[in-house]
């Protein structure tokens, strides 16, 4: 049986934001937080807790962008203000957590893995109780990193599909 949706059934994979299918975003999300926080690449891949955690901020994040699409412009300038993105990917981080630590999929069924380290852990648990205005400077700086990753990849994605569409006048 293959895979299509998040653990919790909320997300499914086949969602398309912005000519990206969220199996892409979740890859190139992933090399590009990796890179800039000089973490282990490592492939993430359905059936695993930080698939669905990039799957349920991605999707947040994305759905929010898809809203108020004037936000793309102003983080282009260096206007938008942070402070709501960085409440999205606390609360989609907080929502995956709290799925997998109370529901354990991986007990459920064969098709999800226990992750490799416990997630379940007092900072982790502290984490999910605080708002993301009192996370520590570490989980600020590494979600501000996944917003603007995110933020990049559509201003990418516009460019390209700007440049595709352009008519030029050949001599």
């Amino acid at each position: 049986m293959e895979l299509n949706h998040t653990a919790s059934g909320k997300y499914q994979f086949n969602t398309v934001y912005f000519n990206k299918n969220i199996l892409e975003c979740v890859d190139l999300l992933n090399i590009d937080i990796a890179t800039k926080n000089n973490f282990k690449k490592m492939h993430l891949y359905p059936c695993k807790y930080g698939f669905d955690l990039y799957v349920y901020i991605l999707s947040k994040v994305l759905t929010h962008i898809k809203k108020n699409t004037d936000d793309i412009f102003k983080f282009n300038k260096g206007t938008l203000d942070l402070n709501i993105y960085l409440e999205i990917v606390h609360k989609g981080w907080r929502k995956n957590y709290l799925y997998w630590s109370n529901k354990k999929p991986y007990k459920k069924t064969d098709l999800y893995q226990k992750p490799s380290k416990s997630i379940i852990n007092d900072a982790n648990n502290r984490k999910a109780i605080l708002f993301y205005n009192k996370l520590s400077k570490s989980t600020i700086t590494i979600y501000t990193d996944i917003i603007e990753s995110i933020f990049k990849l559509l201003l990418h994605e516009f460019i390209k599909e700007k440049i595709k569409n352009l008519n030029i006048a050949e001599d």
